[in-house]
């Protein structure tokens, strides 16, 4: 009787055992796992959308020189450098390598114009919202407010969303260490591939090989020429091959599953403002 209560303990023990190691590893399920990732990826439309909303209302003000409204295209959520997005947009936008360096887009504004396209950059004009981590606030004039306001609806929801990257404790888990193995490991194996191609680089290299042999020749936001979109078709061809993209996204949404589903609320809110906000962005690009 004795032997047999203890084989049930065992049982017992061995079951729980596995069913807090399955909670614990419990993948992020869908929907909530391709809504995180929109949040900390959105979608490029949004920034083309509001980077050509901005410069016709600056155009409207006198300002012909072209304004970049964000910052380089991620292709990850991981946030490393040298992950290209899906080919399309990858071909579309280039090697941040071989853009030109010039002078500040706003170089040369009146404090008018400044004041009408920039925002006036007065406390008493600013819309400000608190996030879980920070507090941040945004000019409620100017072009670029209204720029926000035309994709986003609001300010508060603007600033939520283009915020949410910010909030979401990635180096709070193991979240970027998984990332980084799987970038490891399948290093080899795409500079195997882009070497039998022509084009001898680890990964992360690319740019520096397409600036060294074309140089700073294009604009910002000037097209890109055939040599260039070749190279850039290979190495999304030769990360692809590698999984790398999906790798990593995976490392970093496994890492996040308990943070997501506690915020589950706020994530499912903000995923659909997104999708709202792309409606608008893309009637924008449309027009």
């Amino acid at each position: 009787m004795r032997k047999k209560a203890q084989a049930v303990v065992a049982i017992l023990a061995v079951t729980m055992s596995a069913t807090a190691c399955a909670a614990f590893k419990q993948p992020l399920d869908e929907p909530l796992r391709s809504q995180t990732r929109t949040l900390l990826l959105p979608p490029p439309e949004l920034s083309a959308a509001l980077e050509k909303s901005l410069n016709e209302c600056a155009r409207k003000e006198g300002w012909s020189k072209k304004i970049p409204f964000s910052g380089p295209v991620l292709g990850s959520i991981a946030g490393f450098s040298g992950i290209l997005p899906e080919e399309k947009l990858a071909v579309r936008i280039g090697y941040p390598s071989t853009v030109r360096e010039e002078s500040s887009s706003t170089e040369g504004m009146t404090a008018e114009q400044r004041r009408r396209v920039i925002g006036p950059d007065d406390p008493a004009k600013k819309v400000s919202v608190r996030l879980e981590r920070l507090e941040v606030s945004v000019d409620s004039e100017g072009c670029v407010a209204e720029a926000r306001k035309a994709v986003y609806g609001d300010l508060v929801t603007s600033m939520r969303i283009e915020n949410f990257f910010n909030e979401a404790p990635r180096t709070a888990t193991d979240a970027m260490k998984r990332a980084e193995k799987s970038l490891k490991s399948a290093a080899y194996g795409y500079e195997k591939c882009m070497k039998a191609a022509g084009y001898p680089v680890k990964l992360g290299e690319a740019p520096k090989l397409a600036a060294e042999k074309w140089g700073q020749y294009r604009a910002d936001g000037a097209p890109v020429h055939e040599e260039e979109k070749a190279m850039i078709r290979q190495d999304v061809a030769c990360q692809k091959a590698e999984n790398i993209r999906e790798d990593v996204d995976n490392a970093v949404l496994d890492g996040l599953g308990s943070w997501a589903r506690g915020n589950e609320e706020k994530i499912v809110e903000l995923s659909t403002l997104t999708q709202e906000s792309l409606e608008r962005a893309r009637k924008i690009l449309s027009e």
